[in-house]
């Protein structure tokens, strides 16, 4: 631990802040959205940075899932194709979270318009959780750990904690499964006793969900979604899901997230955080970095996002890697760089072949990999409502 915080503070920091770039082109895409192309031949260094005025009239942003799908993957350019249409334009596109390779869902916590398509309790059984990039309904932006918790209440049972919502659960858990999901829970297997509980929804009070039980504890998994959710828990849960009641019981469902930072519109993850509050890597506890494995003291092509201390301005970032033009960043010049272009807050997204931007349209960076942009599981997009022509 030693070891590590002296190399974080004697690494490349002060002299990235120190140094000027060999190149800086400028350039406006729409009102309100700038792009930024920055080059630093000593280190080297090839940065594109997308800086967004979220005061701007018809600016959002939008959190969205390869396919549209739970899983799935394709390429940032597909992603954001499809979401500009109609009267939308994408104006930028990022790559976000970490996902598995081989589907493409994503690691983290994940909330699209409103809705939450991924929800963990606790992370591999122990917290802390990831940190998490959210936008608000109020439109404020956060970086923080928002750990999610769920609970289902019944007349009989009062309370019911939740290990998560669509994941699949180990013996001691129990989640909610959504029709987002797709169209039926995931089967069961030989190593992974699966027991569930069919919900018919009835409704909300508030941002209370209900439900009526509609069978009784079944195992074997496949249980249709859409428009049924189902409650599933692994082979020690069978106590607590029947406890939930006979057939036709009614069941509430609510949700929070602590810190609470009221309703949230959109949320995607990363890791780790590179500024807090102003302090950069170098200057923070090294238990903030929520993980110290070797590539993180190696360089590598990065994806980042910061936003300013008023929050009313989001920067993107990708710096390129693995080519003789550009090295990549470890994450103490990554956090360095953040802090220069003026992030009070910033979180590190997957990086390597997975680093990608989008530009109206066009990759403006170099993707590392030798068959070009990798297909991705989750982006974050600056869209604009198009002008209405007169």
């Amino acid at each position: 631990m030693l070891a590590l915080t002296v190399w974080l503070t004697a690494s490349a920091v002060p002299t990235l802040v120190a140094q000027q770039f060999d190149t800086t082109v400028t350039h406006q895409v729409v009102p309100g959205v700038v792009h930024e192309r920055l080059v630093l031949n000593a280190a080297p260094w090839n940065i594109n940075v997308v800086r967004v005025d979220l005061r701007t009239a018809g600016i959002t942003l939008r959190v969205v899932h390869a396919r549209d799908a739970f899983a799935g993957r394709e390429t940032l350019a597909s992603l954001a194709s499809r979401h500009d249409q109609g009267d939308i334009d994408v104006v930028a596109a990022i790559n976000a979270d970490f996902f598995q390779l081989s589907d493409g869902e994503a690691t983290n916590n994940m909330v699209v318009a409103g809705e939450w398509w991924r929800a963990v309790h606790v992370w591999n059984g122990a917290p802390p959780v990831r940190s998490q990039f959210a936008l608000t309904a109020g439109g404020r932006m956060a970086i923080d750990r928002l750990a999610w918790s769920g609970r289902l209440s019944t007349r009989r049972y009062p309370w019911l904690a939740l290990d998560g919502v669509n994941l699949r659960p180990t013996a001691d858990a129990v989640v909610l499964f959504t029709p987002r999901f797709g169209a039926s829970t995931p089967r069961d297997s030989a190593s992974r006793i699966m027991l569930e509980r069919t919900l018919v929804p009835l409704g909300a009070l508030g941002d209370t969900l209900r439900f009526r039980l509609a069978d009784s504890l079944h195992g074997g998994g496949g249980t249709p979604l859409g428009p049924n959710f189902v409650i599933a828990g692994g082979a020690n849960s069978a106590g607590r899901l029947a406890a939930l009641g006979p057939i036709g019981s009614e069941l509430r469902y609510s949700m929070s997230t602590a810190p609470d930072r009221g309703a949230i519109r959109e949320l995607v993850g990363g890791l780790p955080r590179l500024v807090i509050h102003g302090r950069g890597l170098a200057d923070t506890a090294l238990a903030e970095a929520e993980g110290t494995n070797a590539s993180l003291r190696q360089r590598h092509p990065r994806s980042a996002l910061g936003f300013s201390r008023d929050s009313s301005t989001l920067i993107l970032v990708t710096v390129d890697g693995r080519q003789p033009s550009s090295a990549g960043m470890d994450l103490a010049e990554l956090s360095g760089l953040m802090l220069r272009l003026g992030a009070w807050e910033a979180l590190n997204l997957d990086g390597g072949g997975s680093t990608t931007l989008l530009v109206a349209g066009a990759v403006v960076n170099r993707p590392s990999d030798a068959g070009g942009p990798r297909p991705i599981g989750n982006a974050l997009l600056v869209t604009r409502k198009r002008p209405t022509a007169h």
